[in-house]
Order: structure tokens, then sequence, then C-alpha cells
């Protein structure tokens, strides 16, 4: 398995998410709109229905994105070059003084 071979299909899944997400919510805007100018709701159901799945969608979302985190984390040497780990250092020390 190629490192990071994970990417592509995270990004795809996500611009796909966010479509629905974007569609999920214009329609919960339509609908509470609508709500705004009526004594009872027009669709409470629907409305009730598309609220909790924009929900557990925005939930899918954050857990994709913490298991995204989680594998950067794994994966990703986080290691500062010999060269720039000195020029860090001293310019830290100056600083301190």
């Amino acid at each position: 398995m190629e490192l990071f071979s994970f990417i592509p299909s995270y990004s795809h899944t996500g611009h796909l998410l966010l479509l629905v997400l974007f569609i999920f919510s214009g329609a919960m805007g339509v609908l509470g709109g609508a709500d705004l100018f009526r004594s009872r709701p027009l669709a409470s159901l629907p409305g009730t229905l598309l609220f909790v799945c924009t929900s557990l969608l925005f939930a899918a979302g954050f857990l994709w994105i913490c298991w995204f985190h989680y594998h950067i984390y794994l994966h990703l040497p986080l290691e500062l070059p010999d060269h720039f780990g000195e020029m860090l250092n001293r310019q830290l020390a100056l600083m301190n003084k």
C-alpha cells in the first residue's frame, strides 16, 4: 500500500459529502423560511428528518476528518532537517536573551 493512497478517495468523498450537505442545508433553509410566515409548520416531519440527516452527515464528516488527521499523525514524519533545527535553535536563543 502506497503511503497516503487514501487521499484521492478522501478528497472525492469529501466533495460529495459537501455537496449533499449543501443541498440538505438549502432545503432546510427553504423549509425554515416558509415556516416563518405560517402559523403551523409546513412540513414538520420532513423538516425534522432533514435536520437529523444533516446533523448525522456533519458528525460523519467530523469523524472522517479525525480519521484523516490520525493517518497524517501515523504516517507523516515530523522531523526537521538538521540545518533547519540548528538555525531555529539559534533564533530561539537570540530571542530569549
